[in-house]
């Protein structure tokens, strides 16, 4: 099951997040070796990298020459394992606003 966040985006400001990714019974940080990060933002791409695997953890943003119009948009940020199992992680609404 996947965490619901939304954000807030001043248009023209850099959209980056660093997220741990954690048990959610025990908060232990989940090791993401073998796994990999994806995301939308609208019809966007998000780029996601795994920063430290062991530590669970992993950042995502837009593209420094993308710049995205005022209103709500969706979002999603997934992981897809190392088995192949794909699980949203995130999902909510950015309110882009000027």
């Amino acid at each position: 099951m996947s965490a619901n966040f939304n954000f807030k985006l001043r248009q023209g400001d850099t959209f980056t997040h660093t997220v741990t990714y954690r048990d959610k019974a025990t908060k232990t940080p989940i090791d993401l070796t073998g796994s990999t990060i994806s995301g939308q933002f609208g019809d966007q791409s998000l780029l996601c990298t795994v920063t430290s695997a062991t530590a669970g953890i992993f950042n995502f943003r837009l593209p420094l020459t993308f710049v995205p119009d005022t209103g709500l948009t969706k979002y999603f940020v997934r992981i897809t394992d190392a088995d192949g199992v794909v699980t949203t992680l995130l999902e909510g609404n950015v309110n882009v606003y000027s």
